[in-house]
Order: C-alpha cells, then structure tokens, then sequence
C-alpha cells in the first residue's frame, strides 16, 4: 500500500480498508507524506497503526501513527529522519514494543 496524501479524499481507501469513522485527523497528520504501510493487531481491534515517509531536501522523515476508531484520534507515536537504516530499524522496533509489552 502506498497512498500520496495531499488532498482529504486521499485518505478515503484508509477509512473503507479499515471501517474509520472520521478521516479529517487522519488527513491533517499525513498531509504532504506517503503511507508506505497500515495494520490493524488482531488482538486490538480499535487501533490502527500507520506508516508514513515524507522526502525533503533529499532526506527520508517517517511517521508512525496510531489511530484510534473508537475515539477517531490520531497520534503520533515517532515522528523522525534517521541517519541510517539500523536507526530507522530501532526506533520503530523501540516504538512498537512500547504498545507490545
């Protein structure tokens, strides 16, 4: 899944993919970056996260993203531009298992 997000319908394949009730936060969060991945864990049903990756002046910023359908609130769990990919690797591995453990 990759979805340029630049305009709010953009985010509309999200919203039917998932069953989301409101996408507006969903589109201010994402606005100007690319979601490159969604996933919905099967043991918690009311989250989605979500990445994305924005290009700027030659570097890579990502995003991971948690959304809640029960509320329709977005937020942002990593907002960062990694030097390397092992960087990237850690913090989303680091990111994650906060909502594992």
């Amino acid at each position: 899944m990759e979805i340029k997000i630049e305009r709010p319908e953009d985010v509309l394949p999200i919203m039917k993919e998932y069953d989301l009730p409101d996408g507006l936060p969903l589109y201010r969060a994402l606005k100007g970056y690319t979601v490159l991945e969604a996933v919905q864990p099967g043991k918690i049903g009311n989250v989605i996260f979500i990445l994305a990756k924005k290009e700027e002046d030659g570097k890579s910023s990502y995003k991971l993203l948690r959304y809640f359908k029960t509320f329709g609130d977005v937020g942002i769990d990593a907002d960062f531009t990694p030097k390397d990919i092992d960087e990237a690797v850690r913090v989303v591995f680091q990111t994650m298992a906060k909502h594992i453990l």
